[in-house]
């Protein structure tokens, strides 16, 4: 029977087993085959055979197979495919010359293989190539052949392998393989696996990392991995290092189920003089009201030694939420050099409007000396309408204000307290309480009674371009001894828009105090100032101009000037300086220049100083950049040089060459004295080279900027 030229043939024969999707039963649920011609189809009923020519299509579920000529045995079930074979199957396609494939058996073979596989996390397709392809079921096994990422005709770089097997969706396991630069081989691993069905937490493939550095000499670090399941995998590391020896690693994710997930980390560097210890813990589970996490890890070396360990339980119903939290930390080279906080909370509606709030927490800080505090809330509160009362007990101690000079006093009881608050009466809030306080370590206590009317900001606009807002406060206390204390607080802030660029803001408050207090909490102290801004913005340029005034010191804050001018997208250059009124002495100022080339001219680099203008001299000289030197060499460069010491605090150079999908590293820290020599991969695998200097304040961090100039 001939079939005429673009008929679509349906080949009504149910099959036991599907192409590529059969689940390897002889009961399996039958699917049916289309097969289309576009040239020519013809069917012989004697002998049961199919021959179609001119791409031909064969269709079953999600699988589809193309190529150029068909010849489809039904006695035997066997069909072959020639000529520029495809076979596509979810988001994976495979190609070859030729395809021989038994429907019963369901098993095959591609010859000539050329295909690609897309793997997660890789940044573009993977290639496979090789003489021949076993293909059965949802499992692809190609002997003999090799990989890469790299798309030219002759690539500049494959992975050899003995035999690579791909369970399609699941993992791809590859055997004996070789890493060949060109036609080089550089380095070997007996076995690697790549998941295909889990969400790395981390890369699981990384070629080996070469370097050099003063403390360790040259190192080999590698990254061997393991697949048992999509619940069990993970990685071995095997580093050597020429001054220190071998260290080795493994690091363990698994899924439980039900008991949780997480991870398990250990390293371990034997060396007698340098001996390393690396270990990592963390679980997570989860229920049906409650959540459990944990987060461990320790280190002990020769540079450091630390423990931090976090875990939390927390829980929550329709009337309920609570948490349990412990927190160790332990590290000799911080100001806390040991930290050991445990607490819970809980949290209850005991009716409509009316809660239930329990919190507390035992800490002690190891610094100079060891702290202990207690910190313990007791409170519920019933709101309705615009009323809250609440009644509290608590025993507070803040361990940033046990180090603060400004604030000597440690802790504050309230033993008990009651509180009633009025909102929304129009702008004002009311608030009225009452309790007995102890204070430590001033050993006051006694009782007060505190009236406060607050004032929520208000907003007026007398003109389309002036804004004036207000906010204010007024606050009484009396105690048992027959102090009192009264405050008065008013800020106002005008905001007028001169241009459509020029705009002026000034912030004038005020709080006049009468009385005093026992306590050191809730004495407040009188103030009197004035700020002024003037800003300039329009497309290419933003300035301001900030001053003030603290009229009951008599004094002047820093007159603050920045200014930033970008003519292009490209070019930007912005200047910070200080000007102390109250001498008449220039303070600091800090030019930077920036520019950020594009994908043409892909040139960036920073340029930037901090300069003391009353002493005449540069304090400190930042430069970053990253520059083109030819069409695929690259130099890098971070440093801050302080000119007065003669010395560099940071300095990294870095040298790199790209050749077309990979790249080629050296970098060398000569504040640190390391020496690294790495290669890169663009695509998958990957190895991301990455280098870097001492952290620290940075001219080109705009709040570290703020915090030199004192804005």
């Amino acid at each position: 029977m001939d079939i005429g030229r673009k008929v679509s043939i349906p080949i009504l024969i149910m099959l036991a087993l599907c192409l590529f999707v059969n689940t390897g039963t002889a009961s399996a649920e039958a699917e049916r085959v289309y097969v289309r011609a576009t040239k020519l189809g013809r069917y012989d009923f004697e002998s049961q055979v199919f021959i179609g020519e001119g791409d031909v299509e064969l269709r079953s579920g999600d699988t589809v197979i193309h190529g150029d000529y068909l010849v489809w045995d039904m006695t035997q079930e066997e069909l072959y495919l020639n000529g520029n074979v495809t076979l596509v199957q979810g988001s994976d396609e495979l190609r070859g010359q030729s395809l021989k494939y038994n429907v019963t058996a369901g098993k095959g073979e591609l010859m000539n293989v050329r295909s690609v596989i897309d793997i997660p996390k890789a940044e573009g397709p993977v290639f496979l190539f090789g003489e021949s392809m076993e293909i059965e079921s949802d499992v692809y096994r190609l002997v003999g052949g090799e990989l890469t990422t790299c798309d030219l005709e002759e690539s500049h770089y494959h992975v050899s392998t003995k035999e690579l097997e791909v369970i399609v969706g699941k993992k791809m396991i590859i055997r004996g393989v070789t890493y060949y630069e060109g036609k080089m081989p550089l380095f070997y691993w007996p076995y690697l696996v790549i998941p295909l069905d889990v969400d790395w937490k981390e890369g699981l493939f990384a070629l080996p990392v070469v370097g050099y550095n003063q403390t360790e000499g040259i190192y080999v670090k590698n990254t061997f991995n393991y697949y048992i399941n999509q619940r069990a995998y993970g990685n071995v590391y095997v580093d050597f290092f020429s001054k220190l020896g071998i260290g080795l690693g493994v690091r363990h994710l698994y899924d439980l189920g039900k008991v949780g997930n997480g991870s398990l980390y250990v390293y371990h560097l034997p060396h007698k003089d340098s001996q390393l210890w690396r270990g990592r813990f963390e679980h997570e589970t989860q229920g049906r009201n409650w959540e459990l996490k944990t987060n461990n890890s320790y280190e002990d070396s020769m540079d450091s030694r630390f423990i931090d360990s976090q875990t939390k339980l927390t829980w929550k119903t329709d009337n309920i939420s609570g948490e349990a939290r412990a927190v160790y930390q332990e590290n000799p080279k911080k100001k806390v050099k040991r930290l050991l906080e445990y607490g819970a909370a809980w949290k209850q509606t005991l009716a409509d409007g009316w809660q239930l709030h329990l919190d507390g927490k035992v800490t002690e800080r190891d610094t100079t000396t060891r702290l202990k505090m207690i910190d313990y809330l007791a409170e519920t509160s019933y709101a309705w309408d615009k009323h809250t009362v609440t009644l509290g007990f608590q025993q507070k101690y803040n361990p940033d204000l046990v180090d603060s000079s400004s604030q000597p006093w440690v802790s504050v009881n309230r033993i008990p307290e009651v509180t009633w608050n009025v909102k929304d009466l129009g702008p004002l809030r009311l608030e009225l309480s009452a309790g007995k306080y102890s204070e430590y370590p001033s050993q006051v206590t006694g009782l007060r009674g505190l009236g406060a009317l607050r004032l929520q900001s208000v907003s007026w606009k007398p003109t389309s371009k002036t804004t004036l807002s207000y906010t204010g406060d007024l606050t009484g206390s009396i105690y048992e001894d027959q102090e009192s204390q009264l405050s008065v607080y008013g800020r106002a802030n005008l905001s007028q828009r001169i241009t459509e660029q020029v705009r002026f803001s000034a912030v004038y408050s005020q709080r006049n105090v009468w009385g005093d207090t026992p306590f050191q909490f809730d004495r407040q102290k009188a103030a009197k100032d004035l700020t002024l801004q003037l800003n300039y913005a329009s497309s290419k340029v933003n300035a301001s101009v900030r001053g003030g005034y603290d009229f009951l010191k008599d004094k002047y804050d820093s007159l603050v000037v920045q200014s930033r001018w970008q003519p292009n997208p490209k070019w930007r250059f912005s200047v910070y300086a200080n000007y102390d009124l109250n001498t008449a002495a220039p303070g600091r100022l800090v030019p930077i220049l920036e520019y950020e080339g594009d994908s043409e001219n892909p040139v960036e680099f920073k340029v930037g100083g901090r300069y003391e203008m009353s002493g005449q001299y540069w304090e400190r000289m930042d430069v970053q950049f990253e520059v083109p030197v030819a069409e695929t060499w690259k130099i890098g460069c971070d440093a801050v040089y302080e000119p007065q010491k003669g010395t560099f605090s940071r300095g990294a150079l870095s040298l790199s060459k790209v050749f077309h999908c990979r790249t080629i590293a050296f970098s060398y820290d000569h504040v640190r004295k390391n020496v690294a020599l790495q290669y890169t991969i663009n695509a998958f695998p990957t190895l991301p080279f990455k280098w870097g200097s001492a952290t620290g304040v940075s001219l080109f961090d705009l709040e570290d900027v703020y915090d030199i100039i004192g804005l």
